[in-house]
């Protein structure tokens, strides 16, 4: 006897009970598919096996999805919390280390270093646009230095190799006994020189009319002596010491003589 349409349905109903039916054929992409429970308990789901922090899984979640910034990091050009400094880049002798930590140098920040030692107490320093009236190359040194006397020189550039090329690195500024004044001047940094007041400048107690001539030069900086200004000529490096770090004054704040004693002074 032939079954009736029904009964096949009804027949086919019980013998797929828990069955899933793809409502989408199987040929297209299986992350469409899509299934119809039909009776029964539902399936246990399976857990994701993608590693955590991945797209498609569980685990960490994304910071960019949750609002949260990743961790300040040293060399992204922000100075962040617990940063000196931050300049872009993870290199030192820059003036900014690479653990982002301010790093001192002989020359004030955005100066050229042609040459330093930092724990001799000595370097030079240029103006890269050459737009720093040699006067006022006292400037071109790190806060706390100053433009080094002859004797500071010859006491600090033993082993200190620094080459100058074709410009000088020129000094305390000294007043000339025929008038004016000039700084102490030298063209090879490794050779003791004589105290000379060879680049002429320009001071209100012995001025020039030089005007702002020879700015292609450097600034000879050195670091300040503790005991400059103490009113006792108590260290190799003092030529005198007045009481005061003055700089416009007989004694300069190097604790050097105004005047000099080599050629052209």
């Amino acid at each position: 006897m032939a079954m009736t349409h029904s009964r096949l349905l009804l027949l086919s109903a019980a013998l797929c009970t828990g069955c899933f039916k793809d409502v989408i054929p199987d040929s297209d992409d299986v992350s469409t598919d899509s299934a119809v429970f039909t009776g029964g308990a539902p399936p246990v789901p399976i857990e994701s096996t993608s590693e955590p922090g991945s797209s498609t899984g569980g685990g960490a979640e994304d910071p960019a999805s949750t609002g949260e910034l990743e961790d300040p990091m040293c060399g992204d050009g922000t100075r962040d919390p617990g940063e000196d400094c931050d300049d872009g880049n993870t290199r030192s002798g820059d003036g900014c280390s690479e653990v982002c930590a301010a790093e001192q140098h002989a020359c004030a920040p955005g100066v050229t270093i042609v040459g330093e030692d930092v724990a001799q107490g000595i370097g030079v320093c240029k103006d890269a646009a050459d737009a720093t009236c040699e006067q006022d190359f006292g400037s071109l040194c790190a806060p706390g230095w100053h433009l080094c006397s002859a004797t500071e020189h010859l006491q600090l550039n033993d082993g200190v190799l620094i080459d100058l090329g074709e410009i000088a690195a020129i000094g305390v500024i000294r007043c000339r006994a025929q008038g004016g004044s000039g700084h102490y001047t030298s063209h090879d940094f490794n050779v003791d020189g004589p105290d000379s007041c060879e680049v002429g400048s320009s001071r209100a107690d012995c001025p020039t009319n030089l005007g702002c001539n020879e700015g292609m030069h450097a600034a000879l900086c050195c670091a300040r002596v503790a005991s400059c200004g103490n009113g006792q000529v108590d260290d190799p490096r003092e030529e005198c010491d007045d009481g005061n770090v003055d700089d416009f004054d007989a004694c300069s704040n190097a604790c050097a003589n105004r005047s000099g004693s080599g050629p052209h002074c």
